[in-house]
């Protein structure tokens, strides 16, 4: 069966069913039907002790939309039981009233509100995966777009069982390291491409300048108020210098 929510607890878990034959007079009888329920609780069990305590997160989800929860390692529960007359309310199971209430399976997208921190960057993550068609590279999560969000890597796997009709989606989620230094240090890519722009451009700008300060007497030139044209000239290659402040 697909994934279900079973009613005495809210877990997870599925059905396998197989027909019984007794055999009588020569021939099968059908007898009656084995059934074993398979719970899921277990996975959240595992990824709340294994990455509870940890900076790392992880959600295991179905694949399909609405991508029902199957467990989170921040322990946060896979569903819930609502009014049976609205699915959006909450049933007060404290209530002494005799409430129908309907356990339901909750979607990933409804921890984008989350209150914990994690379901909602968990959230944000499966979101820029579909959207990206879950890319084999890392995808960068960002919260908020705030210069002071935190940064988190993610990555996606797909687990699948296609005798079982079962197809689940892993997301695994880590806090990326800011840097201490915004320096290009030696052995970068763009550090030889950096030093050569910067020295071509002081080379030119000091050649330039000394062109025109030998032709300043010339009518066109001071025409062309050579002071400040020199000055000009001689401030464009202060500012290809200040390219040098980027390399470590």
């Amino acid at each position: 069966s697909d994934p279900y929510v079973f009613y005495d607890n809210l877990g997870l878990g599925i059905t396998s069913t197989h027909p019984i034959y007794d055999y009588a007079e020569g021939r099968n009888v059908f007898a009656g039907v084995l059934a074993v329920d398979y719970r899921f609780e277990h996975i959240g069990e595992f990824l709340l002790s294994a990455y509870g305590d940890s900076s790392t997160a992880i959600a295991i989800v179905e694949d399909t939309e609405p991508n029902y929860i199957i467990g989170l390692s921040t322990g946060s529960p896979a569903a819930k039981l609502v009014l049976s007359a609205n699915n959006s309310e909450p049933c007060l199971i404290t209530s002494s009233q005799s409430i129908p209430c309907d356990p339901i399976r909750i979607p990933m997208s409804d921890l984008a509100t989350s209150g914990n921190h994690m379901d909602r960057i968990l959230a944000i993550s499966l979101g820029m995966h579909k959207e990206a068609s879950y890319p084999k590279d890392l995808v960068t999560v960002r919260e908020t777009m705030n210069i002071g969000s935190g940064v988190f890597l993610s990555q996606s796997v797909a687990y699948e069982q296609p005798d079982a009709n079962l197809r689940w989606r892993v997301i695994v989620t880590s806090p990326g390291e800011r840097s201490s230094s915004d320096s290009i240090e030696l052995g970068h890519p763009l550090f030889g491409a950096i030093i050569t722009i910067g020295a071509a451009g002081i080379l030119a700008c000091i050649c330039l300048f000394f062109v025109f300060y030998r032709k300043r007497t010339e009518k066109i030139i001071m025409y062309a108020d050579w002071r400040f044209t020199s000055a000009f000239i001689l401030g464009c290659s202060l500012f290809n210098g200040s390219t040098f402040t980027l390399v470590g």
